[in-house]
């Protein structure tokens, strides 16, 4: 998939600068990008986080960034997965992916590269809600007897 133009734009600015530790820390004088885009900063901080090769490309193509960006959007909006613009993938593999992530607890990981982004508490509480319904539905298929795929963390 080609770079947009921010993302060409991002890029070359990093190119000028040494990758040191003050480059990287995300600066609160600078506005989040629109629709929930991560600045390179944001994703390398999550990529380098997150544990090996969950940052790679799925089946479909869907690029780990963008699906995090299409999580961050539908949390900044409070939009159910049937709303996710086209624009960041098909929303029940986006849905599916998230829910593979909550149970995995990979977005404390991803929520812990974020500190300070405006975007975390309406994420932590998606997070939280899918939670709660992932483990009613794991303790449901329990005490009915049916097998349970995948226990939750914690």
């Amino acid at each position: 998939m080609p770079f947009s133009a921010l993302e060409r734009m991002e890029a070359d600015q990093m190119r000028g600068q040494i990758l040191s530790k003050q480059a990287l820390v995300h600066d609160p004088a600078v506005p989040d990008p629109p629709e929930g885009r991560l600045t390179i900063r944001r994703w390398y901080h999550i990529a380098v986080a997150l544990p090996t090769g969950m940052h790679l490309h799925t089946a479909r193509g869907l690029t780990t960034r963008r699906f995090i960006e299409a999580v961050l959007w539908a949390a900044k909006k409070d939009a159910t997965w049937p709303q996710l613009p086209s624009s960041h993938g098909n929303y029940q593999s986006v849905s599916q992916r998230f829910d593979r992530w909550v149970r995995l607890d990979l977005w404390s990981v991803v929520i812990m590269q974020l500190e300070g982004d405006r975007r975390v508490p309406a994420l932590e509480r998606m997070v939280a809600s899918r939670r709660a319904v992932l483990a009613r539905r794991t303790a449901r298929r329990a005490s009915s007897g049916k097998p349970v795929a995948e226990p939750l963390p914690g």
